[in-house]
């Protein structure tokens, strides 16, 4: 079993471009299936960025919610 440990008191906010990468890292490690961090959430020739924006592009509602409320946060 895999659990991810996110480090710090807070997710990410999606609209930091110094962050963006890692956000999108976090992202899909919390809401995308996966059993092998290396194989399975990306290959070497792809970007986080790029992984997120075609996992997003596909993800249910529900998902879209998930990241909503994450973001909700900073806009409070």
């Amino acid at each position: 079993n895999n659990l991810p440990n996110f480090i710090g008191s807070y997710f990410l906010r999606r609209d930091d471009p110094k962050v963006y990468p890692f956000y999108c890292a976090c992202m899909l490690v919390l809401l995308k299936p996966w059993r092998d961090v290396m194989t399975d959430l990306k290959s070497e020739d792809q970007t986080w960025e790029s992984v997120f924006k075609e996992f997003s592009s596909i993800a249910p509602q529900k998902i879209h919610h998930i990241l909503s409320g994450i973001q909700y946060f900073y806009e409070c």
